[in-house]
Order: C-alpha cells, then structure tokens, then sequence
C-alpha cells in the first residue's frame, strides 16, 4: 500500500486498521496508508496528505482513505510558490516608493462627516447604529463613536469553606489523629444492606467488586479503573441524588473468599481482569448461587487466559475482536444502549480485545468489525449475567479522563447505560441483596488468637527498623504463595508497617507504592514506627487493642489465615504520645492465590521525626498499599501520603 499522508498531530488513543485487518496505534509522524480505516474513539488526529491538503479528524469518528477522501472534487487550486513570491516581491516594491498610496483605489469609507472627518480621508473608530439598522452601508452615512463602560467587580466575594467536608470517611488511613472520622472502617472490606425505594430505583445500589488484592489492576480499586471508571461511579451528578440516576452507588472491595453469605450483601457483583485461577471453585460456585437468586453479576473479560468466570457460566472468550464493536438489532432496544445516557451506535476496545466463542442461550447485544459476538446478556435463574469481552470498554483506557461521564462519548454512556440498567434490575425486587444477611461494621482489630495480648503467640520485640522473616508454608502448603508470578515461602514482617517479599526492608521514610518500588510490598500503614519507648500510657480502650507498643503475628493453619497485628505502636524517636492500631490480614484462596485484608482501629500519627514529621505529623507522610515490584502492578488508598 502506498502511503499517502504523515500524522501530524494526534491526542488520546487512535488506531489505523489496515485492508487485512492489522491495527496499529498512531504517533506524531508515522505515515498512513491508502483505504486504511482510521478510528479515533475519544481522541483527535491531524494528518497531512501528500498533496497538500490536510484531514482534522475529531473524536468518535472513522474514516477510510479512499480516492473519495484523497481526490475530493471541487478542491481549490494552490497557489504556487512562485506566484505567491512575485506577488510579495511586487508588494515590496510598491511600498518602497514614497509616492506610493494604498488608499488611493480603494472605495470611500462608510465614516462620514458626523465621525468628526471629511469623508474618505484619515480615519476614526466608528460604529453602526445595530438598532436601526441602515444597510447597506455607503459613504456619507452617519455614525457615532463607541462608548466604552466597565462593569465594576463585585463589593463581596463568596464566603470561604474553612472546613471541607471530607470527600470520603472510610479511606482516610492518613488522616490526622484528631479529624479521624468515628466508626474508622476496614479500608478494603465495607459492606452495606442495600435499600429498595419501594419500587422503581433504589435509593443505593450496593455493588462488590473483587479486589485488585486478589491480583488484579483492572478492577474497581485498580490502578486501571479507580481514576476514571471508579471516579464517575462515585459522582453523585451521575448515581445520586440530583444525578443522572438518583441510586447513589457504594462499591465494596472484597478481598477475602467470596461466600453466599458475603454476596447477599449486593445487588450487582463485578468482576474485572483476572487470570485463570484467581476464584477457587466454592468460590465460583458461590456467585452462581447468588445470580441464581437474584443477584446482577457484570462480568468482563480478555483472552482466553482471562475468561475464568465467563468460561464458568459458559461464555469463553479468544482474542481478534477488532473495532469498531455495532450494537445488533436487539441491542439497539437495550437499556445497556438506550438508557438514560444516551444512545450508543458503536464503541471501543482497547489493547487485547476478546469475542465470546459461545453465546447458547444468550442475546447477542453488539458484534465486532468482523460480526463476532463482544456483548451478551442473558437471564440466570431469577437474576442477570451481562458479559463484556473486553474489559477495556470500561477500563480507564476506553473512558474520558475524569469523574464527569461526557455525553457525547460512545464507552462513556455506554457504562453509564450499564450502571444504571443494573439498578433497575435491583430497584425491581429481584435483588439478590434482599436477602438479609449479617453485615460487619467494626473497624476493631481481630483478636481471640492466643498469646498474651490475643494477636497471637509470636512477637519480636521492641526494636527501631527491625524485621523478621516468618515461614507461611505452614498455611499456604510446600508450595508457598504466589504474589504476581513468583512464589514465596515466606514472609519479612517489617516493623515500620509493611511486609516485603524476597528480602526486608528497613527503610523509615515511606515511598509512594504506585511505581516501581524495587521490592514486592504490601503496606497496610508504611511509616517510622518504634516500639522502643515502652507501652503506650494513654490509647483508645474502646477497641481490641491493648497499647502494648509492640507487633505480633499469627499463623492459622486450619483456617488458612495469617494475622499481623501493630498493637498501638508509637513513632521514633521513642514517642508514646500518639499511637496506631492496625492490621494486615492474609487469606489462603488455594493453589498460592490469595487475598488480604487492611484493618484500622485508631490512627493518630502519620510521620516519625526523622521523615520529617513534628510531634507525629507534617513531612512524609504514611503510605498504604501494595506494589509488585515491577513498575506495572500496584496500587495505593487514596488519602495514601496525604496529611489531611
């Protein structure tokens, strides 16, 4: 194919799908060939042909570079360089001349005498009287000159906010001791009744997601999806009150094994990216029951590789969908894409993009390019699957950036579509969440496991950056546990709020998780920690913890359960004036997988002296969450190293 154009501007993600079906993402420079389609979902493209002409390409659109798009008819002439340089070298010639008047052709003025001049000479700022209009305008006619008013700035401004409300009560683990909200909640395990209305949409749509502890980014509280999926889920101009869809939206990130008991908790579960293998096969089990009863169940996938629970429902995927995706005649009528956001014609994918290679008992909602099944639904008992192919399609990567769903883009209704069709289906009764179920509310830390304080039989004793390396086969098997490929026997208990795989860490001043740490983490509250300064004197004995000043571990090996517990721990240098009360519980999901749990009774402190902290606050502050190691895989709470 010959090429017929340079890129030479391009914003946000466009491909160019060449006549054999090969796609590429274009970058500033590359070049574009003959009768390939261009497509740019929600980015923008400029592209200079050959012939001169330029192609702005805006957002949504798809073109194919054919001889209607290279040769249009009616084109004007260019001029060409030549004449374009004889015209300026005559200009220049003329303007050198001192007798030379480039008015003295010209045709007279429309500024006559009442603009204070003659006529057709000198010159003034005049304006047409546009209430009484006169046109056309010729010479001689009279105008007036402008009058110019200023508007003057407002005496008062709005009042100041001194105290901004918090955005959000639970993930507040670096808060100030003192602006703790009560009732602090486990950071990743939040669960909820949900509410009907009595009819119609119910006041809050309780929806679980697995949590990307489980090992993935693309989920709810992933690095992939928390800035702009999870964003606009959480905007009440979108699910709230006053919103688009009044059902206010609360997600819990379930960390530990999926139960009926748990799931009769929400009305929708979703399930983003994870490879084979993540669910055990209660678990599965689990969701299927629950769907049966009642429950929505959204369920994304990838490739093959990334199919686990469609393949368990019986929708496997392969990869080769290729864009754009066509919503079918039954789509067209669907809520999914006739809802309340708007109406949806075609979208995207993005990076690997899966189709389903069985749809018995499904309605097939959209195709790919090539008419190969990517969106289905289908009933399940007295609930619902729907079934993406592609996680993308809601993804960070095929959203706008923001918490503001945009109107006018195609993968922005159709989530917002998808949402608000699922509180339907739970504002109808249907809801698996009906059921009651006991739901926990404490934030207290988990005791009960022996030894003197009840966090357990193991300790290591008061000590300033010290660590541990523990064995966890005991819980996990021969085989230990496999955090993101690699599999670890055992664990580095970090006293300064963390575990390491591989090696310890005795670093104090905390390091943003959300890179590439060098070092597998998992961080419940990464700060200076010392337990030196002896037990604390003064702490919060509402709760479990017992001001002890020090951290104990508990290996459970019936219940494959691993327990580590900061017991009101105090920050260096030596300080016992404020105290934190915390825990990272691990779950065994077999076969190495697991799942974990951060816990928090009372935080007070944030930064040891040394990291630049005065009397337990200011300078770096306390960082939470999990990294790999690698640069790609992590993620981090949201108030992780902030003060307030």
């Amino acid at each position: 194919m010959a090429n017929v154009g340079t890129v030479q501007s391009v914003t946000g993600v466009v491909k160019a799908i060449a006549e054999d079906g090969t796609e590429r993402i274009l970058s500033v420079g590359d070049s574009v060939a003959e009768n390939e389609k261009i497509i740019t979902g929600d980015g923008v493209i400029v592209i200079a042909f050959t012939d001169g002409t330029v192609l702005d390409l805006g957002s949504n659109s798809s073109i194919v570079l054919n001889d209607d798009v290279l040769n249009q008819a009616g084109e004007q002439t260019a001029q060409s360089r030549a004449d374009a340089e004889d015209e300026v070298a005559a200009l220049q010639q003329a303007l050198a001349d001192p007798n030379f008047d480039p008015t003295a052709n010209l045709p007279a003025t429309a500024a006559g005498t009442a603009a204070g001049g003659t006529g057709n000479n000198g010159h003034s700022i005049v304006s047409v009287d546009y209430l009484n209009p006169d046109a056309p305008v010729e010479s001689g006619h009279d105008t007036v000159g402008i009058n110019q008013e200023f508007l003057q700035p407002d005496e008062e401004l709005p009042p100041v906010i001194d105290n901004p409300p918090e955005a959000d009560d639970v993930l507040t683990a670096a808060n100030r001791g003192d602006e703790l909200p009560e009732g602090l909640q486990s950071a990743l395990l939040e669960l909820g009744l949900g509410g009907s209305s009595g009819g119609g949409l119910p006041e809050v749509l309780n929806v679980g997601s697995l949590s990307g502890s489980r090992g993935s980014t693309w989920t709810l509280d992933g690095s992939n999806m928390v800035d702009d999926t999870r964003a606009k889920l959480e905007n009440d101009a979108n699910f709230g009150a006053g919103g688009i869809i009044p059902s206010d939206i609360q997600i819990s990130d379930i960390s530990e094994p999926l139960t009926l008991e748990l799931l009769n908790n929400f009305d929708v579960f979703f399930i983003g990216y994870y490879p084979e293998g993540t669910l055990t096969e209660a678990e599965l089990q689990a969701l299927s029951d629950w769907a049966e009863a009642g429950g929505t169940l959204i369920i994304t996938a990838d490739s093959g590789s990334y199919d686990q629970v469609a393949s368990y429902f019986g929708y496997p995927t392969a990869s080769g969908a290729v864009d754009p995706m066509t919503v079918t005649s039954e789509g067209e009528t669907n809520p999914i894409f006739d809802g309340p956001f708007g109406e949806v014609e075609s979208f995207l994918m993005w990076g690997t993009q899966g189709y389903f290679t069985n749809t018995d008992g499904a309605t097939i909602l959209a195709v790919d390019d090539n008419g190969l099944p990517v969106v289905l639904e289908t009933s399940f008992g007295d609930g619902n699957l729907i079934l993406l192919a592609d996680v993308d399609i809601l993804s960070d990567n095929g959203l706008t950036d923001g918490e503001n769903v945009d109107l006018g883009a195609s993968n922005d209704v159709l989530f917002g579509n998808l949402f608000a069709y699922a509180a339907e289906l739970a504002g109808d009764g249907s809801s698996a969440s009906d059921t009651e179920a006991p739901v926990p509310t404490s934030n207290e830390l988990i005791n009960g496991l022996g030894g003197i304080a009840g966090f357990g039989e193991n300790t290591f004793g008061a000590n300033d950056d010290g660590s541990i390396e523990v064995d966890v086969t005991s819980v996990f098997g021969a085989g230990g546990l496999d955090f993101f490929g690699t599999t670890y026997t055992s664990i580095f208990i970090n006293n300064n709020g963390n575990i390491t795989f591989g090696s310890a860490l005795g670093t104090f001043t905390p390091f943003a998780l959300t890179g590439d740490t060098g070092i597998p983490i998992i961080a419940p509250y990464f700060a200076d920690v010392e337990t030196t300064g002896g037990p604390i004197p003064v702490y919060d004995e509402s709760g479990n913890s017992t001001g002890s000043n020090l951290v104990y571990w508990d290996l459970d090996e019936v219940n494959g359960v691993i327990t580590i517990t900061w017991d009101d721990v105090g920050y260096f240098a030596d300080a016992t004036d404020l105290s934190n009360a915390f825990q990272l519980i691990i779950y065994d999901n077999g076969d190495g997988n697991f799942s974990f749990e951060f816990r928090y009774e009372d935080i007070n402190w944030t930064t040891g002296d040394a990291s630049g902290g005065t009397d337990g606050l200011g300078g770096s502050v306390a960082t939470a969450g999990w990294s790999a190691g690698d640069g790609e895989n992590f993620f981090a709470l949201p108030q992780s190293g902030e003060q307030d």
